[in-house]
C-alpha cells in the first residue's frame, strides 16, 4: 500500500527534507542546524559521506564501467598467456549495454547514533540514495531485519531509477531522483508481516512500510517455491516510493504528464472491469501502475495470483499486452522490458537457478532477469537465456552456460591471479574455485578482458 500523506506527515517529511539538504560545501543547512539542536531529526546524514555518494554517482556514464569499475580497461602484459581461441579486447568492445543509475547508495549504515534517540529502539540501521541534487532518500532497517532483504531492497531502488534510454519518460530519471529527496522520501523495511499488530506499536515513522516476510530474495525458500504467503511485495512497495515521491502521486513531481496519463487509463480501465476501484481509496492510481508491473516482470503469475493485489485482472505480460493498451504504453515509456541492473542471489543459495523460462513456477518471473550476481560462497549452476547476460562471479565451484546473446562473466580479481583455460568450447577458470563457462562471450576480470571467439572465429 502507498503511504498516503497527512499534513502532519507532510510536516515531519519537510523536517526531514531540511536536515538531509547540504550546501555543496558540504556542510548542514542551516535549517537543519536548527533541526538538529531541537533534537527532533529523524537522521543526521554525515556531509563527508554524502560528497563522496554525490562524485561517485557524476562519475557514472552509464557504461559497463559503472558495473565493473576496472582498474584497467585493456591489458597485454608481457607474460600474460591466453588460451587458444581467445584474445584480449577492451571493455569498449564488449556490446552489452548497461544504464546509468540516477542514485548512488550508501553501504547499509551501522552507526544507529545518527537516528534520533526516540526511533533507536526500533531502527538500527540506514541506507542513504544520494541523487544529483545531494538531498538523500533514506531506507530506515528495523532490528532484525536480514542484510540479503537489505540489499534486494537497495537492487530494487537502484532497478526503478536506472534511466531506459529510448523511453518517453524514463530516459534521464535524474529529476524523478532529485524529488524523492525534495520530498523526505522514506521506505521502511520492517520485521514480520503486512499488518502484524505486534509490530513497532507506537513511535512509528512516517513511510512506504514493506515487510521482511514479503521480501523474498532470489534462491532462497520463499523466491524458488514462489508460496502465497510470502509473496513478493518489494516492486510494489519500492514503486510506490518512488512514484508517490518522485514521479509525483501525492506531491509535485517530476511527471506530472506522465501520472496525468497513468490517472486517464485507471478510468479507462475500470471502465473496461479490467481494474477494479476502492471506493474513497485515493492510492488507484499508484496500485494499478504497480498492478501492471507486478504483471510485465512476471510476479503475480509465479506466485499463482489470479489477480493483482491492487485489484488489477490481469496477471501475464501477455494479457498487459492484448487486453491493456494503455497500461503497456505506461510500462514502455518509463520502464525497460528486462530487469537492467543485477540481482543478488541469496548467500545461502546452492545448485541450479535458471534465468529461462522452465517447469519451475519461480522462472515465471526469473526470466525477465537480464544480470546476476552471486552472494556468499555455495557452488551455484547458473542458466541464462537469450537475452545478454551479465553473472558476477563467487569463489565457490560454479557451472555457468550463458545460452543464446552475448553473455559475460565477471571476476573481482586480477587476470594473472586467475588460470584460464579451454576445452572442447568450455573455458575452465581456476583460483577462485574452479569454474565451468559455456556459451560465454567475454570475460572481465578486473583488469582485463578476454574474447572467447566462437568456433568460425577460431
Amino acid at each position: 500500500m502507498p503511504i498516503v500523506r497527512t499534513a502532519k506527515s507532510v510536516t515531519f517529511l519537510t523536517s526531514l527534507v531540511l536536515l538531509s539538504g547540504l550546501m555543496l560545501s558540504g556542510t548542514l543547512a542551516p535549517e537543519a542546524i536548527a533541526q538538529d539542536r531541537s533534537s527532533r531529526y529523524v537522521v543526521k546524514p554525515d556531509p563527508s559521506l554524502v560528497n563522496t555518494l554525490h562524485e561517485r554517482l557524476m562519475q557514472r556514464d552509464g557504461t559497463l564501467q559503472d558495473l565493473f569499475q576496472m582498474t584497467a580497461q585493456t591489458l597485454s602484459p608481457e607474460g600474460a598467456a591466453l588460451p587458444g581461441g581467445t584474445s584480449f579486447v577492451s571493455l569498449e568492445d564488449v556490446p552489452v549495454s548497461y544504464p546509468r543509475i540516477r542514485v548512488e547508495s550508501s553501504e547499509i549504515i551501522q552507526d544507529a547514533s545518527h537516528i534520533n534517540p526516540r526511533y533507536q529502539k526500533n531502527y538500527d540501521r540506514y541506507v542513504m540514495f544520494v541523487p544529483e541534487n545531494k538531498i538523500p532518500s533514506f531506507l530506515f532497517i528495523q532490528k532484525g531485519v536480514s542484510e540479503a532483504r537489505i540489499i534486494r531492497s537497495k537492487e530494487i531502488t537502484d532497478f526503478f531509477l536506472a534511466d531506459v534510454p529510448g523511453s518517453q519518460y524514463g530516459h534521464d530519471k535524474t529529476e524523478v531522483a532529485n524529488k524523492m529527496g525534495e520530498h523526505g522520501a522514506v521506505i521502511l523495511l520492517l520485521t514480520g508481516a503486512h499488518r502484524d499488530p505486534n509490530n513497532l506499536p507506537g513511535n512509528q515513522l512516517p513511510g512506504q512500510e514493506l515487510y521482511e516476510s514479503e521480501t523474498p530474495v532470489p534462491g532462497d525458500e520463499w523466491y524458488m517455491t514462489q508460496v502465497r504467503e510470502h509473496r513478493d511485495a518489494g516492486f510494489e512497495e519500492i514503486l510506490h516510493f518512488v512514484h508517490d515521491n518522485g514521479i509525483g502521486a501525492t506531491s509535485d513531481g517530476a511527471l506530472e504528464e506522465y501520472n496525468s496519463e497513468i490517472d486517464a487509463a485507471v478510468v479507462e480501465n475500470a471502465e473496461k472491469g479490467i481494474l477494479t476501484l476502492r471506493p474513497g481509496f485515493d492510492s488507484n492510481c499508484q496500485e494499478y501502475l504497480a498492478g501492471i508491473v507486478d504483471c510485465y516482470y512476471g510476479l503475480l503469475d509465479a506466485v499463482g495470483r489470479e489477480r493483482s493485489f491492487g485489484r488489477y485482472t490481469l496477471i501475464t505480460r501477455q494479457k498487459v499486452i492484448e487486453q491493456d493498451a494503455l497500461g503497456h504504453g505506461l510500462i514502455a515509456k518509463f520502464f525497460p522490458p528486462y530487469i537492467n541492473v543485477p540481482f543478488s542471489l541469496d548467500p545461502q543459495f546452492s545448485g541450479t537457478f535458471k534465468m529461462h523460462l522452465a517447469t519451475e513456477r519461480y522462472t515465471r518471473r526469473s526470466q525477465y532477469l537480464l544480470h546476476l550476481r552471486m552472494a556468499g560462497t555455495n557452488d551455484v549452476n547458473v542458466e541464462g537465456n537469450a537475452q545478454d547476460n551479465i553473472i558476477i562471479q563467487n569463489p565457490g565451484d560454479n557451472r555457468i552456460d550463458g545460452a543464446q546473446g552475448v553473455d559475460v562473466v565477471f571476476y573481482e580479481k586480477p587476470y594473472k591471479s586467475l588460470r584460464v583455460s579451454k576445452a572442447n568450447g568450455t573455458i575452465q577458470v581456476q583460483g577462485s574455485g574452479t569454474d565451468l563457462l559455456d556459451n560465454i562471450e567475454y570475460i572481465v576480470f578486473k583488469d582485463a578482458v578476454v574474447k572467447i571467439n566462437s568456433p568460425a572465429q577460431e
